[in-house]
Parts: structure tokens; sequence; C-alpha cells
């Protein structure tokens, strides 16, 4: 079933500890580089601007939304307000804003697969390489750095529903999550160094918030969207599937506003807009998923490569798997059973990722390894034997025949707990047989047929 593309999705936020460890060198390196790294420049603007609400006085500013109270004096000088008791409804004050007082805003991981680490701001500040193994409900706040190891991702989520998620080899860092106490507004920056980031970000409530995405080369600013970001070499990329996005190089001036269905090219002095690819089909999205590997044929289109992502929720918080293919196959092993998701996009030779669709299947892994011949020491009996793989219980019917469509039936035995027969004195020539399994899991019920085999007995 397609669910076409993927939509922003409100996450529930939990809060839970982590545990120190020591992690591997790779993924340390990562990021104490990311801490360090020069970033595209996006800083908060020098001045605040806020508007006189009813019953406001400069006074009442400086305790409820400065850092130093008495500092209200500095905001009336520059605003030249003789009376601080009385300021007119609707008046515009402009506030530096290192005056302001601040209330830090933390994301949580809502959900990870494979290896993930987090290196707290304390931690990542002095350069140690002690981080934490990613848990669902551990704190994010500003300065924290993560990183995703191959084939591993994780998905944070903002306290407004916003959330962001790193896919396989990328290294991030919450640069900014705060609220500014005066008037509510929420100031959050990212920083992607390395690798990808999926952005979904619930419309502002304020005009004034603001949520930036910065790289080595470009610098990205969003109302409500749901767009990805990538950084790899010199190049940056953004695509955008639903809102707008303005983007800008990092030694440029002019933001580009990048439309939905829209991407864009950044390098330190260009930004050049592409269009984003339609979204690959899969072929017989409706089949079970049987075999030891999930293997997903797509139909042939546009692109220099397909991406497929698996994830346990349509919305993709839960990623556990991705593969990239040139061709028109992608095959994932060990994969357990359940309702999965497949989320296919193409990829056009700039790296830009396109547009989404999402696939629902079942996976129900029913394998059969089988095995026929005479009894050791007995020769007159012959043995039926299989040996299934898979999880859950099994039942087998067992058929055995003498022509190849198994009309002519000398044994038909239904529903079988054990895994083989034994037949006594059966004549020369070739006989065909077959076994066919009714597996059940979490309440789920999957029947397949193998394939009819042969057994010649030449005494």
């Amino acid at each position: 079933m397609s669910l076409g593309p993927s939509r922003a999705v409100a996450v529930a936020i939990f809060v839970a500890p982590v545990s120190p460890l020591v992690v591997q060198p790779a993924l340390a390196a990562a990021a104490l580089s990311l801490a360090a790294a020069p970033l595209a420049t996006a800083d908060a603007p020098p001045v605040f601007r806020y508007i006189v609400q009813p019953g406001d006085t400069l006074i009442g500013i400086g305790t409820r939304g400065l850092v130093r109270p008495r500092d209200w004096q500095l905001v009336a000088a520059r605003n030249r307000v003789a009376d601080p008791r009385r300021l007119p409804v609707g008046k515009q004050l402009v506030i530096a804003s290192a005056l302001l007082r601040r209330e830090p805003v933390t994301a949580t991981v809502a959900a990870f697969s494979g290896q993930v680490t987090i290196t707290p701001a304390s931690v990542a500040k002095v350069g140690a390489t002690i981080a934490s193994v990613a848990k669902v409900g551990a704190v994010a706040g500003a300065g924290t750095v993560l990183a995703t190891g191959a084939n591993s991702f994780v998905t944070l989520a903002l306290a407004d529903g916003s959330r962001v998620t790193l896919p396989s080899q990328s290294q991030f860092r919450v640069a900014v999550l705060e609220r500014i106490v005066l008037d509510g507004r929420l100031e959050r920056r990212f920083d992607l160094v390395g690798g990808r980031a999926d952005f979904a970000v619930t419309p502002r409530e304020r005009e004034a918030d603001r949520f930036l995405v910065r790289t080595p080369v470009a610098v990205a600013a969003v109302r409500g969207t749901e767009f990805r970001v990538a950084h790899g070499a010199a190049t940056s990329t953004i695509g955008v599937v639903e809102g707008s996005v303005a983007g800008r190089p990092a030694n440029g001036r002019d933001d580009t506003a990048i439309p939905a269905g829209s991407g864009g090219v950044l390098q330190q002095d260009a930004i050049r807009s592409v269009g984003l690819l339609p979204a690959p089909a899969l072929r017989d999205p409706g089949k079970v998923q049987d075999d030891p590997a999930v293997v997903l044929a797509i139909a042939p289109g546009a692109g220099s490569r397909r991406r497929v992502q698996l994830a346990r929720d349509a919305g993709a918080i839960d990623i556990f798997a991705e593969a990239d293919t040139d061709g028109n196959d992608v095959s994932f092993a060990g994969v357990g059973n359940g309702t999965l998701y497949a989320r296919v996009t193409a990829i056009d030779a700039d790296g830009v990722e396109g547009l989404a669709a999402t696939y629902e299947f079942e996976r129900f892994l029913s394998g059969l390894a089988t095995e026929a011949g005479a009894l050791p020491g007995r020769p007159r009996r012959t043995r039926f034997r299989w040996q299934p793989s898979g999880e859950g219980s099994r039942s087998y019917d067992f058929v055995l025949g003498r022509d190849a469509a198994l009309a002519d039936r000398l044994i038909d035995a239904p529903a079988l707990a054990g895994t083989e027969m034994t037949v006594s004195g059966l004549a020369p020539g070739t006989w065909y047989w077959r076994v066919t399994v009714t597996a059940r899991d979490r309440g789920k019920r999957h029947v397949r047929v193998f394939p009819v085999q042969t057994l010649t007995i030449a005494r």
C-alpha cells in the first residue's frame, strides 16, 4: 500500500538518563571535529524588537525579561522613553539581544537504531572522548553533538512537535535551543558538518520564531516545512518537500527562496536551484517478504541512484535500515517480522534527494531447508525432512504424489507439527513431494507453498 509523501508527525516527549560510554575512535573524532568545525554564519540578530502589550512598563519588562532587571534603564535610553511606567501600546522597543533572559529548551531522542552517540555540551567543549549511548528519551540540549555510525539512525523530537532525523554516517550539533522569556519566541539553530539530516518543522506560532540549519557552506532558514540538508566535500544540498526554505551560501548576502518540490546546490559563493525528482515506484509492493532477505524491486525511472529506507512507522521516525542502489533492486538482510514501511527516493547527479513515496509491506520470514532419502539402516524406508527458519509457531502440510502436478497423491497429510515424514515400500521411479508451511506470529498468519521437489528411487 502506497502512503504517498511522508508528512510531519508530532512526537511524544520522554525524559530518561543516559549512560556514559567511551566511544569508538571514529565516532569520537567525528564528534570533536564537529564541535570545532567552521560553519556558515547564522548568528542571532544583535537587536531584539519587542511590541509593547497592554499593562507593560519598562520596569516590568526588565524584571520579567532581562538578565539584569535594572537594565531597563539601557532600554529606556536607547528608545528615548521618559516615563518607564507609561508605554504606548503597540510601540516597538529595540533591545540589545545580549540583555535578554533566555530559558533552555531541550530535544529528546524519539527513536534510534544502530550505533548512535551523544556528546553533552560540557564534554564536547573540552574535547574529551567520553560520550553517551543513545537511549529513547535521552536529552539533547544546546551544544550537544550527535554522531551516527554505519547503518545507524536517530530521530530527535522537539517540544513543539518538530523533528530531526539523522541517517547513517552523519555528524550534527545542537547549536542553540532556547526560548526568549520576554515574548516566548523560540531560537533553534543546528549545525550539520557531515552527512545528512531530514527536518519536519512544525509551523511557527510567532512570526519571530527562528529555525536555522548551517553547514560549512550554507545556511537554511525555515518556517513550517519539511526539508532535507546534506553536506559532503565542498557542497551542500537542500531539498524541500513542503513549505519553503531560504537558502544562502556561506559567503553570500542574499537568501534564495527554495519552494516545495525544489532543491538547491550550494557552495561557498553560489547557489543553484534544481527541481526535485519524482518518487520512484515499487513493483509488487504488496508481496509478503518471506525470503531470508527483503528484496524490493524499483520501477525504472529518473535519477543517478535510488535510496530505500526501512522504518517501523509510516512517518519514518523509527528508521532502522537504508541502502542506495544504481540499479532497480535493493536487498536487506536480517529483517525481523512485522508490518514495515519502505521510503523510496531518487537522487540526481548533484546528490539532491527527490520526493519520497512510502509503501507499507509485510515481513514474514518463512524459509525451509529440505532433504529426502533412505533411512539409515532401513533401505526400504524413505525419510522426508524439512527444517524451517523464521519466528513464531509453524505447522506443515506434506504431499507425496506420482506426478508433478500432485494430482495422483499417495500421501496428503495436513497440519503436521513435526518436521519429517517416513514412508515404507516406495516403488522404484520418480516421486514428487511438497511442503506447505503455515506460520503464526504476533497474531498474524502466513501460508507459504514451497516448490514441488523430486526423489528418484532406483532399487
